[in-house]
């Protein structure tokens, strides 16, 4: 089995990779079979058509594979045919990979740095640094995608503050948001996080410009 990684935290790119994938797939007259890593994925990829189709394996969560089911892929895949692609949306350790079968080929979509650099940067008391980095992050990624990002970030550090044991992440990237949470006065993260549904319900209910939108949440929530 051919076996290709995607991996990475610019969900935007590694999606869009993904999808050329099963679009390349689909025009070689290829079988595609999506599934995640809670499926029984051994049943699945022992699977074999009755007229011979080749087929393009889709495992999605890749980073929630557990040790027997990673165990079971390095001893069994070499003897199956297909292509399999591993997908994750998060950026995974070289441990984890080194856990996977043999990989034929990586792709990592990383965010830029000044992606990361503007999510930290929301916080009250910072809309001027903020609006600066959201500004210039727009003349090359879709105000959409920046959209996106702003709501994982707000709401990662709400969950963070009301149940910090549904944050599954590394424990820099826990400390990082927990003191970048505590910038926030008692109300300020629930409203900010209120205005960006609202804001969200707009961009899908009316005509609005969503950069303008981003514009007045970011200078009244983070003045």
């Amino acid at each position: 089995m051919r076996i290709i990684l995607v991996h990475g935290d610019n969900l935007q790119k590694s999606y869009e990779r993904l999808g050329k994938f099963i679009d390349s797939a689909k025009k070689r007259e290829w079988v595609v079979e999506r599934f995640n890593a809670n499926d029984k994925i051994q049943d699945i990829l022992v699977s074999q058509s009755l007229f011979g189709e080749k087929k393009l394996f889709i495992l999605e969560d890749a980073e929630k594979l557990d040790k027997n089911k990673l165990k079971w892929m390095k001893g069994f895949l070499d003897d199956i045919e297909g292509t399999l692609v591993i997908y994750s949306g998060k950026t995974l350790t070289k441990t984890f990979i080194n856990s996977l079968p043999k990989i034929d080929k990586i792709e990592n979509f990383e965010l830029p740095k000044i992606i990361w650099s503007f999510l930290d940067s929301l916080y009250p008391g910072n809309s001027t640094n903020s609006l600066k980095m959201f500004n210039k992050l727009i003349e090359t990624d879709a105000p959409e995608f920046i959209f996106t990002l702003i709501v994982r970030q707000v709401r990662d550090m709400y969950y963070l503050k009301i149940a910090p044991e549904s944050i599954d992440y590394p424990s820099w990237r826990k400390n990082k948001l927990t003191a970048q949470m505590r910038k926030y006065k008692d109300g300020q993260l629930e409203r900010f996080l209120k205005k960006l549904a609202e804001a969200d319900m707009k961009t899908k209910t009316s005509v609005v410009n969503i950069t303008d939108l981003l514009d007045y949440i970011i200078i009244s929530e983070l003045e």
